[in-house]
């Protein structure tokens, strides 16, 4: 458990000895892992606005209807706890000058999905009850992916007068107070990230899916080729032998 000393005290207890009665906010390491299009096992652990999702990121994703399906199940709450959580992530990584991270669909997906299931089956941990981690869970659904990528998470009680702005805050700025999760949070290559939340009517399950590279990535344009010849020669116009690549349209096989 991370965090070893907590200045929201008065906001959420306590984050040593936790337990289930006393439970404020709860804190898992961080974790950052490298992600290489091989999907090798060489991750590493280090211990631990509003600009809108295009339909070309839930649209263009292998999976892209588990995407849409998951992120249109989201209930209003959870979905203003998100947005909440995504302006307090930049406001916080602004302060130390960290570049802006924009919203990504699959990574949202991701973490919402992980949030959920740490709810259903009454867990809190990066892996699931199979070993799944971020790592799995990424990968399983872009496989694709090359970049870093680094996930904290957290929980709290839910109070009856705290409204989705409340919860954020106090998630985020836990978060900065633990190392680890500070580490993450503010890491300078990371440039997208995916927000969950799920709640069981006692508490808040919190994800957040940091990437240095976003989870769809766009087919390069295909170079044009060099024009080595001069024109067609003198017994032909050229349009048999033309090359229907030469403008660098078509991708070459």
């Amino acid at each position: 458990m991370a965090g070893k000393h907590n200045k929201f005290n008065d906001l959420t207890g306590t984050c040593r000895g936790l337990s289930a009665a006393a439970l404020g906010l709860a804190l898992l390491l961080g974790s950052t892992l490298a992600l290489p299009a091989a999907a090798r096992d060489d991750d590493r652990s280090r211990g631990s606005d509003e600009k809108k999702l295009t339909a070309e990121a839930t649209e263009s994703a292998s999976g892209d209807s588990d995407i849409s399906s998951v992120l249109d199940s989201e209930t209003e709450a959870m979905r203003a706890l998100r947005l909440a959580l995504y302006k307090q992530v930049n406001k916080a990584r602004g302060g130390v000058g960290a570049r802006r991270v924009e919203r990504d669909a699959g990574f949202e997906a991701i973490a919402i999905e992980h949030a959920r299931d740490m709810v259903e089956r009454r867990y809190m941990a990066h892996r699931s009850p199979e070993g799944d981690g971020p790592r799995e869970r990424v990968m399983a659904k872009f496989p694709d992916f090359i970049g870093i990528a680094g996930e904290n998470i957290a929980m709290r009680t839910i109070r009856p007068r705290e409204d989705a702005d409340d919860t954020a805050l106090a998630a985020v700025e836990a978060w900065i107070d633990s190392a680890p999760h500070r580490r993450n949070l503010f890491d300078q290559r990371h440039g997208h990230v995916g927000l969950g939340a799920a709640e069981n009517g006692r508490a808040v399950y919190i994800v957040m899916l940091l990437a240095s590279e976003p989870s769809l990535r766009p087919l390069p344009e295909p170079e044009p080729e060099p024009d080595t010849e001069a024109g067609p020669g003198p017994e032909t116009d050229g349009s048999a032998d033309a090359d229907p690549d030469a403008d660098g349209l078509s991708p070459r096989p």
